[in-house]
Parts: structure tokens; sequence; C-alpha cells
């Protein structure tokens, strides 16, 4: 038998907590939950870290930073640090249906 695959869900961020928050509540009432989430800080000014902390209990989240201001090196960035077997996109500004992520797999 086959094991499971493991989904990832990537999400570049650029100075906006606010929107990231709503973003992250919106992921963490789905019907399907990720394995984990990999939010890549793509500005220095911007601490993303007390947002992730309100998500840990739900989520498995984890904060990358990603100096180089540019939403495709964010996603690499985030790509390089998973070995999920499935990647999922969304932007930090989105959000989510409830039924978004079954719907995507």
């Amino acid at each position: 038998m086959g094991s499971k695959l493991t989904i990832a869900i990537i999400i570049p961020t650029l100075n906006r907590p606010r929107y990231l928050k709503e973003t992250l509540a919106s992921l963490s009432l789905q019907s399907y939950l990720p394995d984990e989430v990999i939010v890549v800080d793509n500005g220095p000014t911007q601490d993303s870290n007390e947002i992730l902390n309100n998500f840990k209990g739900v989520l498995n989240i984890r904060c990358i930073r990603e100096k180089e201001r540019s939403i495709p090196k964010a996603r690499n960035c985030g790509i390089k640090h998973t070995s999920s077997d499935i990647l999922v996109f969304t932007d930090d500004d989105c959000i989510l249906d409830i039924h978004w992520l079954e719907n995507a797999i």
C-alpha cells in the first residue's frame, strides 16, 4: 500500500500583515488541512512571526526569509524549503473558501 501524499501551501508575503492574518485564518478553517504551510517573508521590514504564532496550534506553519523582493523568488524559496509531494500556492491577500484545498487536490 502507498503512503499518503503530503501537501504544502506556499504563501509569499511583503509588508501586509493584516492581509496575511486573514489569509491564514481562512486557511486554518479549511475542510482539509495541509501538512505544512510555508510563509515566505519577502520584505525585511515585516515581522511575520507574531502573526504566524497565532496559528501554530492549528497549522504546521513556518516562516522563511527571502531578501530579494520578487514573487517568483519567494515562491521558489518556498519550494526549496519543503519536501511535500504536492505544492499549492496562494497569495497573502486571499480569503480562501472553506473547501479551497479539498477542491484543489
